[in-house]
C-alpha cells in the first residue's frame, strides 16, 4: 500500500510539473505578443513624381539653355530625394576658350547628373516652397580642330530653391533659381568660372504628392 502511494505521488508530481510548464509557455507567448520593440519606427508615408522643365543659364560666360528631367521620392510629405539629369540644349560656340586662333566654330555638349536632397514647405497648401541641393557628375564633350573627340569630367554641386503652384492632386507647375558650381581639371581656358553660373528654370510635376 505504501508502495502504491509513492507511485501515485510521483504521477501527481509529474502531472503538476507538466501543467506548470505548459502554463508558463502560454504566459510567455502572450507577453511576447504584447511587447513592443526597443526601437519603434513610425510608419513612413511616401509618394513619387516626375519633373520635366527647361532653364535659362549663364554658361561659357554667355546665355545658354538646358533641358531637365528628374525623378523624386517624397517622404512624409516633407523630405525629398531626387535623381536629376540635364542636357545643354542651346548651341554655344566655345572656340574662344579652346582654340582662339582657329576660325572653326566648336560647339560643346554639356550635361550633368546629380543626386538631390530637399525639404518641402507647405506641401499640402496651394503654393509650396522647396530648398534643395544636388551633387554629382558633369560632363563636357566637343570635337577639336582636328575633329577628335574631347571628353572632360567634373564634380558639380547645385543649390536650388523653387516654388510650385499645386494645380491639382497630381499636377503642379513651378519655377526656381539655382547656381551650378562645376569643379575639375582645367582644359585650356575652360575652368570652373567658365562652366559655373546661375540659372532660372520653369517646370511641371506629375505624380503623387
Amino acid at each position: 500500500m505504501i508502495h502504491l502511494n509513492k507511485s501515485l505521488i510521483k504521477i501527481l508530481y509529474y502531472c503538476f510539473t507538466i501543467v506548470c510548464f505548459t502554463t508558463s509557455l502560454r504566459t510567455w507567448a502572450q507577453d511576447e505578443d504584447t511587447l513592443e520593440p526597443f526601437f519603434k519606427f513610425k510608419k513612413i508615408k511616401s509618394a513619387a513624381y516626375v519633373q520635366a522643365g527647361v532653364s535659362a543659364d549663364y554658361v561659357f560666360k554667355n546665355a545658354g539653355a538646358f533641358t531637365h528631367l528628374s525623378l523624386h521620392w517624397l517622404i512624409n510629405q516633407k523630405w525629398v530625394a531626387s535623381l536629376h539629369y540635364a542636357q545643354l540644349s542651346s548651341q554655344n560656340n566655345i572656340s574662344r576658350y579652346t582654340y582662339p586662333n582657329s576660325n572653326k566654330k566648336i560647339f560643346a555638349s554639356h550635361m550633368f547628373a546629380t543626386f538631390g536632397f530637399g525639404y518641402k514647405l507647405w506641401n499640402e497648401r496651394k503654393f509650396s516652397l522647396q530648398p534643395n541641393i544636388g551633387i554629382g557628375w558633369a560632363g563636357l564633350h566637343f570635337r577639336n580642330v582636328e575633329n577628335k573627340n574631347i571628353f572632360r569630367h567634373y564634380l558639380t554641386i547645385i543649390p536650388e530653391i523653387s516654388g510650385t503652384w499645386n494645380v491639382s492632386k497630381n499636377f503642379r507647375l513651378g519655377t526656381g533659381f539655382h547656381y551650378r558650381i562645376v569643379a575639375g581639371k582645367t582644359f585650356k581656358d575652360i575652368n570652373t568660372g567658365t562652366l559655373s553660373g546661375p540659372g532660372i528654370n520653369i517646370f511641371m510635376q506629375l505624380g503623387k504628392f
